[in-house]
């Protein structure tokens, strides 16, 4: 029987292009603040989903409303999307 390595939850990869070590989260953003992703903490499976809405480094995005709890309304592009808070943590940003 052959033992393979495994990955424990919550270690994923990190795919970053932030200037700072003490980059904000998303989470932490007010609501009309214009932010740009500069790395997303997560694994593959949540990286690919950000992905798909639109969520990638380099983009541009506007917080249209942060309650404090629940998710996130955000406008990324064209579109508004909401995003759960405990994957607005995983999004670094840096604001513009």
């Amino acid at each position: 029987m052959r033992w393979k390595r495994r990955r424990k939850h919550g270690q994923g990869f990190t795919q970053e292009t932030c200037a700072k070590d003490e980059t904000p989260a998303l989470n932490s953003l007010r609501t009309g603040s214009t932010a740009k992703v500069c790395g997303i903490r997560a694994g593959s499976n949540a990286r690919s989903r950000l992905a798909s809405l639109g969520l990638i480094p380099g983009s541009l995005l506007l917080v249209v409303a942060n309650p404090g709890i629940g998710p996130l309304l955000l406008s990324v592009g064209e579109s508004r999307l909401m995003v759960e808070r405990g994957i607005a943590t995983k999004v670094l940003v840096e604001q513009v």
